[in-house]
């Protein structure tokens, strides 16, 4: 009679814990064994054992997953993946001191009647034609105007100018027209006539990326990310450097 050694191809560098007994392999499940070649560091559970006997499932073995941990690190592969959280939020809201003037006359009158006193206010410029490399978006002005600060479409070309793309404004002036969604007071407010904060248009932009380069132009004081848009300010220095130069 031929006797079939089944514990010759044991490998007990698999486990960490006590054994009262040999296992063989075709007893641990292959669903315990994954290949974590991917990861730098893994740690697998600790398996606390008390088998008696071969044969004795009521015994079967105890696991004890207090002990799991791994540790992904950037993978590199063809793609380029990066697991990293920081690389993917980036900045979601950048407030530097910035303190000055409130004219928050326009958020009591209604849209028709706002147009048409910034029309003839010296402080203001109209923002409609646009500039180099940006736009406003007619349709998303439904109860702002496209008015701010005099000096801001200098400001806007020469950021656009530094961070090589288009920008799209669609919102600016808040007034006092129904359905306002604007903060009111403050001086970082849409409301604010003597430097109301802008909206710009996310749509088809990595926005966390878009917010950093606005952010480094050192030429905003507010970048922050809402749903579909950044709310920015323009920092009021910036328009005093501009008021020198003139």
């Amino acid at each position: 009679m031929t006797f079939i050694n089944i514990f010759q191809n044991l490998n007990m560098n698999y486990f960490n814990g006590s054994f009262n007994c040999f296992t063989p392999n075709w007893l641990i499940p292959n669903m315990f064994m994954p290949n974590f070649s991917l990861f730098t560091q893994f740690n697998m559970p600790s398996f606390n054992w008390n088998t008696t006997s071969l044969f004795n499932f009521n015994n079967f073995p105890q696991f004890n997953f207090n002990s799991f941990n791994f540790v992904p690190s950037q993978i590199s592969s063809s793609n380029n993946y990066n697991f990293n959280p920081a690389a993917t939020i980036q900045n979601k809201s950048f407030n530097k001191t910035a303190s000055g003037g409130i004219n928050s006359s326009y958020a009591r009158l209604s849209k028709s009647m706002a147009y048409q006193k910034a029309l003839k206010d010296p402080s203001l410029e109209n923002l409609s034609s646009g500039g180099r490399r940006w736009s406003i978006s007619e349709a998303s002005f439904r109860t702002d105007i496209p008015f701010a600060r005099k000096g801001t479409k200098d400001i806007l070309d020469k950021v656009t100018s530094i961070i090589g793309e288009d920008l799209v404004i669609t919102s600016a002036l808040g007034t006092g027209e129904a359905g306002n969604p604007h903060v009111k007071s403050g001086y970082a407010s849409h409301h604010n006539a003597e430097n109301p904060k802008l909206d710009i248009s996310t749509r088809g932009k990595n926005a966390g990326r878009l917010a950093a380069k606005l952010r480094e132009t050192g030429y905003f004081s507010r970048v922050s990310i809402e749903s579909d848009h950044l709310d920015v300010q323009i920092d009021p220095a910036k328009f005093k450097k501009l008021d020198t130069v003139a």
